[in-house]
């Protein structure tokens, strides 16, 4: 390996070429302290001074001290005392020597631990790289997977539309526009709950959080299912007061619709649904309880994973594209709150999510803020 390649790899303190990096600031700064090299060889030539100082003492010589010296380095006939200059020198150098290899020692273990911290954060960024393209490729592989039933039913019936082969019966052609029209119908809502799903999960994404009422949101859209969707019966315990949250108002209502349209999917036509609402402490604790199929406790640890769908909803062969509760959870968190499920089967499931009490209500009117919210009857 050639010199700058050596350099490339691993270049030298002083080098232009090293990363600039927090360890390498660190390291950089700690250089500039003493070492403990440094600290030996001031001890070294201290002692050595010490020495000489002693030396000089027990030479009982005259009291002049550039005589002393004279006299510790030259002999009486005039030559030079070649055995004191020889362990005078002897001593410094060792001292200098000492203090260089100490220092050495100390540079090359800071050197190393820096590599070493190097290494260790290339090691993990290596590890999440790795974990984010597996994700990828597992979330390319469901939605072909889930588009591949839907695809299936709009190319086989248009190919036997196409074909110029009539039905036995005219009633077949509806048949098959409506497959084809549900098929589609599927697709799309899977596109728009992906982008959705992906939305959320992007560093930019942001809320418009503002002081609403939460108690009025729930009211509107139980009031909006209780009109298009009467297969179901809807009941609401709510405070007559306002329920102040800071929150985005177009995302809740995205939240208790994903939840709404769970509860009518997995519950059998003529249940009651029941939408609870209830402040404790700084949070609002919202329940949405169903009297459906419920689920098991392994399908409850993964409910809010991406296109995951209980063996139970496997079973009833229901429509979905498995990101309805993802995307309630991550919309929930992005606020600061939490969200879980309570779950029995053949008994029903409730699910729950909190949001943050928002205090900028404090101040309104008494009567406006305990005057009940005028809503469509359900």
């Amino acid at each position: 390996m050639k010199q700058h390649e050596v350099r490339r790899l691993f270049p030298m303190p002083w080098s232009h070429a090293a990363p600039v990096s927090k360890p390498a600031r660190t390291w950089a700064s700690a250089r500039t302290l003493r070492s403990a090299g440094e600290i030996l060889a001031l001890a070294a030539l201290l002692l050595s001074g010490v020495a000489f100082v002693v030396a000089l003492d027990d030479a009982n010589l005259p009291a002049s001290f550039a005589e002393q010296v004279n006299a510790l380095f030259m002999r009486p006939d005039g030559q030079v005392n070649l055995a004191a200059t020889l362990a005078l020198s002897l001593s410094v150098v060792l001292a200098v020597g000492l203090a260089f290899a100490v220092r050495g020692r100390d540079e090359t273990n800071a050197r190393a631990e820096f590599l070493a911290q190097e290494v260790g954060g290339s090691h993990v960024a290596v590890e999440r790289l790795s974990s984010s393209l597996a994700a990828r490729d597992e979330l390319l592989l469901t939605v072909v997977h889930e588009l591949r039933a839907p695809l299936t039913h709009v190319v086989g019936y248009a190919e036997l539309l196409s074909s110029g082969a009539r039905p036995r019966h005219p009633q077949e052609i509806s048949e098959m526009s409506a497959a084809i029209q549900t098929a589609s119908a599927t697709m799309l809502r899977l596109m728009d709950d992906l982008v959705e799903a992906t939305r959320l999960q992007e560093p930019g994404f942001t809320l418009k959080t503002r002081p609403v009422d939460l108690s009025q949101i729930i009211r509107g859209i139980v009031a909006g299912y209780g009109v298009h969707s009467t297969t179901h019966r809807y009941t609401l315990d709510l405070p007559d007061h306002w329920l102040a949250v800071l929150a985005d108002p177009e995302r809740i209502h995205q939240v208790l619709a994903n939840l709404l349209s769970n509860a009518i999917n997995y519950s059998p036509a003529g249940s009651e649904i029941d939408v609870c609402a209830r402040q404790t402490g700084d949070v609002v604790r919202v329940e949405i309880r169903d009297r459906g199929i419920g689920m098991a406790p392994e399908d409850q640890q993964r409910a809010f994973d991406r296109f995951y769908r209980a063996s139970t909803a496997r079973s009833l062969r229901e429509e979905g594209s498995g990101l309805g509760l993802s995307i309630v959870r991550d919309i929930v968190e992005a606020h600061g709150g939490n969200v879980g499920l309570v779950s029995r089967l053949a008994q029903g499931t409730t699910f729950w999510f909190t949001l943050q009490v928002s205090h900028e209500y404090a101040h309104a009117p008494e009567a406006a803020r305990t005057a009940p919210q005028t809503v469509p009857a359900l």
